[in-house]
């Protein structure tokens, strides 16, 4: 259905009222192969109203097969990489559909390793303040930080939720809440 239309000149970033396209769609539900059909027809990576890309919008619902597939994309610089990885970890560690602290650990390990995988450009985590309903967790900021979490399983669910409230935070303040 998706090539016929984009075949018969559907355009792939026509916008929702929610500033979503089509390729937001497509990789917050999983389907890679239409996000591939999609960039096939020149889909164009953007961002929606409440600041989701597609790769993240596939990472904040643990749909890693997309979220793998678009950080192979030319498109995707390494700090969004990392923002997607770290959510799509995060998000195993919350999500009662597809929870995995294990995937979660290896997904988190993997965005410190790209945050330090440059020494003179080291990514560093964006500070917040500990928010006490999360025990006032403060986040890891260093491999070292996080190996020492990896068979805390409390830890590990304070650092995904800390996580995924700097994302719904940076949600809030697009959508003026």
């Amino acid at each position: 259905m998706v090539s016929f239309l984009l075949e018969n000149g559907a355009d792939p970033n026509e916008k929702a009222n929610c500033g979503a396209t089509a390729l937001h769609f497509a990789a917050e539900c999983g389907h890679t192969a239409i996000v591939m059909e999609l960039l096939n027809y020149n889909a164009k990576f953007s961002t929606n109203d409440v600041g989701m890309t597609p790769i993240k919008a596939a990472a904040e619902r643990t749909r890693k097969d997309v979220v793998e597939f678009l950080l192979e994309r030319p498109e995707i610089n390494k700090e969004e990489k990392i923002d997607a990885l770290e959510l799509l970890g995060a998000s195993y560690a919350n999500d009662k559909d597809n929870y995995c602290l294990e995937k979660a650990y290896d997904y988190l390990y993997r965005t410190m390793q790209m945050r330090y995988s440059d020494p003179d450009n080291v990514i560093k985590k964006k500070s917040m303040k500990p928010i006490k309903a999360y025990q006032s967790w403060v986040e890891c900021q260093t491999l070292t930080e996080l190996e020492a979490i990896r068979r805390n399983t409390n830890a590990l669910h304070m650092e995904a939720l800390t996580i995924q409230v700097q994302y719904l935070q940076i949600m809030l303040v697009l959508i003026d809440v």
